[in-house]
């Protein structure tokens, strides 16, 4: 389960605004800083900046794609986008490059983009999947990797999409 630093979503009450994007959102979640408030978004939009980088049309297409994704998968909220920020800041402890820093984000945004294929009888199943369901989600990361593979430009990430569930030893 992901651990979130972020206070509940904004009372009713709430009049502050983000101090990044201005935006007011009764379903947002917002970290406070004294007098400042950043939504969840802005946080996570700042964390790829860190690289020296943003605004690129593959990127912002990339961003498309994954939001499409996480507004499938309701209860995910920011999820693509948080596994994105979280693994870029690891990334930049092992490669120095902006490009590379930049698949990797693309990669870990895309994580889950072989879920498209799932039916949202499995993908959307509120508690334990068969063994058949099992199965079935068991490939999205395959069918991510055949996704990708077929963009140039997404090489690297295509890889990080196919290998995002495997053990660190490889098991499986």
């Amino acid at each position: 389960m992901e651990r979130n630093p972020f206070h509940a979503p904004v009372p009713e009450s709430f009049s502050a605004a983000c101090s990044e994007c201005g935006a007011v959102s009764h379903g947002r979640l917002y970290l406070r800083s004294g007098d400042h408030h950043t939504c969840e978004n802005c946080l996570l939009d700042s964390r790829k900046h860190l690289g020296g980088w943003g605004g690129h049309p593959y990127e912002l297409f990339v961003e498309a794609i994954a939001e499409a994704m996480d507004l499938r998968e309701k209860e995910t909220g920011l999820h693509s986008k948080r596994v994105a920020a979280h693994t870029l800041l690891l990334a930049r402890h092992h490669y120095q490059r902006a490009e590379d820093l930049q698949e990797v984000y693309w990669g870990s945004l895309l994580h889950d983009i072989g879920k498209i294929g799932v039916p949202d009888a499995v993908l959307l199943k509120p508690g334990k999947l068969s063994d058949q369901e099992w199965q079935i989600m068991q490939e999205h990361p395959r069918n991510g990797y055949l996704i990708l593979e077929k963009l140039p430009f997404l090489s690297m990430a295509a890889d990080i999409v196919l290998c995002h569930e495997e053990r660190f030893d490889g098991s499986g």
